[in-house]
Formats: structure tokens, C-alpha cells, sequence
């Protein structure tokens, strides 16, 4: 009996994962390109432009790849990362996800101040992996979301003419971004 209800159990746990007997609505393949407005918590003076190629599957379930480069206060960051959403609402024109994914992320100073005659900071580009975690909606073709990427921070050094007073000086990489794309590909289906 035992027997019989493991597979009972598993038998509607794959019918429920499974979407072989339903007619996808929507295309599965698509591209999401756009720009958007980036920064830190109460400064989204920076901006940013994205690609994504997308592969959906049961009307569902999004798993991607996002290319984005973001220009932020004397930073820039490039980042590629594998992403997946999750379609919540799946109506007529209107679909909301949400999702996350894992990154790499590539930081680079893009200028700043000089911090004395006796003072020099050497801010190199630094490689670290996080994830962004986002929500939003698509609408026919046009793309709107939020997002908040998880980037670890940068340490830099300050190395004054008396070296043994130098402070290390720690540069916040996490940002927000609202992003806003048009969807080639991955409409409805006629």
C-alpha cells in the first residue's frame, strides 16, 4: 500500500510540473532590451542598458541570461548573470513576475576627487559574484521592472605619506534599478 501511494504522490507531484497536454500561449523565445535609471538608495542619478534572451516554458517559467552595463557615481559596472522568473499572472496582455538569478560582476572607477597632495587612492576594477532579485510586469510587448542587484562591496587603501595611517575606505557596489524595455520575440501566440 505504501508502495502504491509513493507513487500516487509522484505521479501528481510530475502531472502538476508538467505541461505536456497544454497548448503554449505565448511564444517561448524573446529578447528583453532597455534601458533604465540606476543608483544607490536615495541618489538614482546613474543609468544603465540590458540585454536579456529569455526561453519560456509552460507559460511560466523564465530562465535567462542578462547582459547589463550600469554608469553609477564614479563606478561603472558590467555584469552578465544567469536569471530566473517566475510568471504570477498569466492574463490576456498583462504578466507579472518575479525572480532572481546569479551574477558576475565587473566594478571600475570611472573618475572621482583627488584626496590630497600626500594622499593617493588606487581603486583597481574589481570581479565579484552576487544576484539581482526583481519584479515587474510585461504588457504585450513593453517591459517594465524593478531590481535590486546584491554586488559585493570594494575595499581600497588609502596610502598617505605616512604609511602607516592608512585608512581603508569601503565603496558600496549594491544598486537599484528601474528598467524599462521593449520584448522582441515571446508574444502571444495567434
Amino acid at each position: 500500500m505504501r508502495k502504491h501511494a509513493c507513487i500516487l504522490l509522484v505521479s501528481l507531484l510530475f502531472s502538476k510540473i508538467t505541461n505536456a497536454q497544454i497548448e503554449p500561449l505565448y511564444k517561448p523565445f524573446k529578447i528583453d532590451i532597455g534601458l533604465g535609471i540606476t543608483g544607490q538608495p536615495f541618489d538614482m542619478s546613474g543609468f544603465l542598458f540590458y540585454v536579456e534572451p529569455s526561453f519560456t516554458f509552460g507559460n511560466r517559467f523564465k530562465p535567462g541570461l542578462r547582459f547589463e552595463y550600469a554608469i553609477l557615481d564614479m563606478k561603472n559596472i558590467g555584469s552578465s548573470a544567469l536569471t530566473f522568473d517566475y510568471y504570477f499572472i498569466t492574463t490576456h496582455r498583462f504578466r507579472l513576475f518575479a525572480g532572481g538569478g546569479y551574477s558576475y560582476y565587473s566594478t571600475s572607477s570611472s573618475g572621482g576627487c583627488d584626496p590630497g597632495p600626500s594622499t593617493t587612492q588606487i581603486i583597481r576594477s574589481t570581479k565579484n559574484s552576487g544576484g539581482p532579485v526583481r519584479i515587474g510586469f510585461d504588457l504585450d510587448h513593453f517591459h517594465l521592472g524593478l531590481e535590486y542587484n546584491i554586488v559585493p562591496s570594494t575595499f581600497v587603501t588609502a596610502i598617505g605619506s605616512d604609511a602607516q595611517n592608512s585608512p581603508t575606505v569601503i565603496y558600496k557596489n549594491n544598486y537599484f534599478a528601474l528598467k524599462i524595455g521593449v520584448n522582441i520575440g515571446g508574444g502571444k501566440k495567434k
